[in-house]
């Protein structure tokens, strides 16, 4: 488990204490909706960054479908699966979502501890579920050498990348309960 904190790290903003966000006073005030667009698109990717940073210091680990070395893959994490009786099985129901995150716009709207899994991944874990948090809605990435979206395997559809983390991670584990939670937002 990695013990150092993760920084929230953004240009134009920066996260409180409680989990909001907080323009910084230094940030130009956004004149176009192109750079509206573009601002968020930037903070999006900083609350991922960051969101993901926090379940690693968490313990758990990032494994990618079908591997680090595909160029069309995808990211899921897991906890510490050798021993657990309890399992917390996370799908986000959000196309272009991200593992961690409920909503991206309840992140910038209301903060991480609404936005993120980050609350419902602790609780979980203070009450010794194993927690793995899938990615379903992610089947395939764009390959600028083939200019062409291509599939992931594994994951060229929700339901195979279910199927697949299941019968490759979970299945082997000898499990008396199975949680997965049907709300967006479980915090």
């Amino acid at each position: 488990m990695t013990t150092t904190e993760p920084e929230f790290k953004h240009a134009l903003y920066s996260l409180r204490e409680n989990g909001t966000l907080q323009r910084k006073a230094t940030a130009a005030k956004v004149t176009s909706s192109d750079k509206q667009n573009e601002e968020e698109a930037s903070l999006i990717e900083a609350i991922t960054t960051y969101v993901q940073a926090k379940m690693r210091c968490l313990g758990l680990v990032e494994h990618w479908i079908p591997d680090a070395e595909e160029e069309a893959r995808c990211n899921i994490f897991v906890s510490n699966l050798d021993s657990p009786s309890k399992l917390l099985l996370i799908l986000q129901n959000q196309v272009g979502s991200k593992p961690g995150i409920w909503s991206r716009s309840l992140c910038l709207t209301q903060g991480l501890e609404v936005g993120s899994m980050l609350s419902t991944i602790e609780r979980a874990l203070n009450h010794d579920f194993a927690v793995v948090v899938l990615n379903p809605n992610t089947n395939s990435v764009y390959s600028i050498e083939k200019s062409q979206r291509i599939p992931i395997p594994n994951s060229f559809s929700p339901e195979n990348h279910v199927l697949h983390v299941w019968d490759n991670l979970i299945a082997p584990v000898s499990l008396c309960a199975v949680l997965c939670p049907i709300e967006s937002t479980c915090s």
